[in-house]
């Protein structure tokens, strides 16, 4: 059931005041104008049409938020929206990468080498691993001590990774992931870590897609799509990012909010108390009852659904303490979705607002596609109706 009493947002949320757009008058009708009143009307009346055209495509464009928590994915699907509907990503910026994607698995594998030991897993290391574990904690995360023109993974690099990825005790480690902190995108760089360490790499499509740099401040990106113009806004999702967004709200025409429901069992990067599923939750609720999008479209989603058919294997949902309540068939994918989006829209407390909801996987690109074609007319429907344009 739907609770009454409506929670208290976070977000303070004053009622924007409106701005109205004059054009300067004239005081004389043409054929009472000197030369060079006549020169300065029309210039008057030129500034009144760049700002009339102005005025207009700035009502039609489209500004689509994006809000989640940390690690739900937002980003990469910001970035989805860069490869299909801008420019991509050109081999410039591909290989300005590179360092980026190095250093993440790089902090990937310390931290499995440091829990292999911790979880008492070490010990089972042959002499070539044991040899492989210490050159890897003698690295130094980012390009300290890295020669210039060289890379952070070499072939000598890779090859130590490979055979610890390769080990039983860092295998055993990885299947308690939700244990500890590291990124789920590691796993797919270290099956093709000799690939990456190669001193031709350069990082492709979806090495772009798996790479995880943490969103800080707003980024924005212009797109336009089917001729209408986007305005994609991403944020940071950590908690002391959100203080952030309220700048962004305004004139917002729809909200995707992002969810990894693979999350179910984890806590945040930034309170180990807090379950991350929980975290989102409580995060859409206070969304859905922000002022600015009482009657904005808000569409959710499910993101990281590949990961999450995954996990259903080995945790069942109703394992996890604060999931107790699920009654759904253990490791059933259907049953599992229907759950989580249950969980959500009972927590929009607007009853003429429909929550239209998505099951994602945002490193595939064609299952992004699908998703945005599916919900665009919503939002456009939406932002022309706001604008007075629909007809």
């Amino acid at each position: 059931m739907k609770r009454s009493v409506r929670p208290r947002t976070l977000f303070a949320t004053p009622t924007p005041t409106p701005t109205r757009l004059t054009a300067p008058s004239l005081r004389h009708h043409s054929k009472d104008m000197s030369p060079e009143e006549r020169r300065a009307a029309e210039v008057n009346k030129r500034i009144d049409q760049a700002l009339a055209k102005a005025a207009r495509a700035e009502r039609l464009k489209v500004k689509l938020l994006l809000l989640g928590a940390g690690e739900s994915g937002k980003s990469t699907i910001f970035k989805q929206f860069q490869i299909l509907y801008g420019n991509g990503f050109s081999d410039e910026e591909r290989l300005d990468m590179k360092d980026s994607i190095h250093n993440m698995i790089l902090t990937a594998v310390k931290t499995l080498v440091d829990q292999s030991e911790e979880f008492g897993y070490a010990a089972q290391w042959s002499d070539a691993e044991k040899k492989s574990a210490e050159a890897i904690k003698s690295l130094h995360d980012g390009r300290r001590n890295v020669p210039e023109g060289a890379s952070l993974i070499g072939p000598d690099e890779a090859a130590n990774m490979e055979t610890l990825w390769n080990s039983k005790p860092v295998q055993d480690c990885w299947v308690r992931r939700s244990e500890f902190q590291v990124i789920e995108a590691n796993g797919e760089y270290l099956k093709d870590i000799s690939r990456i360490g190669s001193p031709k790499y350069v990082p492709t499509i979806e090495d772009i897609l798996y790479l995880r740099v943490r969103t800080t401040g707003i980024i924005e990106n212009a797109l336009t799509i089917e001729n209408v113009p986007f305005l994609i806004v991403d944020v940071g999702g950590q908690r002391n990012e959100r203080k952030k967004w309220i700048h962004c709200f305004e004139d917002v025409s729809a909200v995707i909010f992002v969810a990894a429901i693979s999350e179910y069992d984890q806590v945040l990067f930034e309170d180990y108390s807090q379950n991350r599923m929980v975290e989102a939750l409580t995060l859409f609720e206070e969304i859905c009852d922000t002022s600015y999008f009482m009657h904005k479209p808000m569409i959710l989603f499910l993101n990281k659904s590949d990961l999450f058919k995954i996990k259903l294997q080995k945790v069942e949902i109703g394992s996890v303490e604060e999931f107790s309540d699920y009654t759904g068939e253990a490791g059933n994918f259907d049953d599992g979705v229907e759950y989580f989006v249950e969980k959500f829209h009972d927590k929009n407390y607007q009853p003429n607002r429909y929550v239209y909801h998505h099951v994602t996987c945002a490193t595939n690109t064609d299952n992004v596609r699908f998703v945005f074609d599916s919900c665009r007319d919503i939002i456009l429907g939406d932002a022309l109706a706001e604008s007075g344009l629909s007809g």
